[in-house]
């Protein structure tokens, strides 16, 4: 009866009852991969490096040191080696570790706030300010949603400083001009 083999860069073969306790090279990536001997009994399992029948509960594989400590299979619950794309068992594909997708970019609108505090709108652009401090530390608390959510409050306290700020000194201008 052949025993059917995965290797790490995923690859299904099927070695013959002789490979048994050999190694045999994957014919996708050609990396040399242990044909495991027939297990004595329902407490042990075979080292995938060197073939030798081991306890079940070993985590360390007492001929050649290889460890156990890899991936569990998120479907099977079988372990699987260190460096595995694909389980040994199953063949699911194994997921080592969550990916992180990269923080949303969020302007938080600061400088120009203060800006226009000196020049534009005075206690109108305070409120901009605040917000705008609110974006930096949620952002850097990883809560995004609120930092967009305080963004877009900064750039509206913004653009009322701005706009009120431009609106009052073009009503200075213009009662200059009428006043001479």
């Amino acid at each position: 009866m052949p025993i059917e083999l995965t290797c790490s860069c995923g690859v299904r073969l099927r070695a013959g009852d002789s490979a048994a306790g050999k190694t045999v090279p994957c014919p996708k990536c050609g990396a040399t991969i242990a044909v495991p001997a027939p297990s004595a009994g329902g407490n042990t399992k075979i080292c995938p490096a060197c073939a030798e029948s081991i306890r079940a509960e070993a985590r360390i594989c007492r001929f050649c040191s290889y460890s156990f400590d890899g991936p569990k299979c998120p479907d099977c619950a079988s372990d699987n080696p260190p460096g595995f794309q694909m389980c040994q068992s199953c063949g699911a594909p194994l997921r080592t570790q969550a990916r992180r997708t990269p923080p949303p970019e969020i302007k938080d609108y600061l400088v120009p706030a203060i800006l226009s505090f000196l020049f534009c709108g005075g206690l109108l652009a305070v409120p901009a300010i605040i917000y705008s401090a609110h974006v930096r530390s949620k952002k850097a608390a990883g809560d995004y949603e609120g930092a967009m959510a305080d963004s877009r409050s900064a750039k509206t306290w913004l653009t009322v400083a701005v706009s009120v700020g431009c609106g009052l000194v073009l009503l200075v201008v213009l009662l200059g001009l009428a006043a001479n």
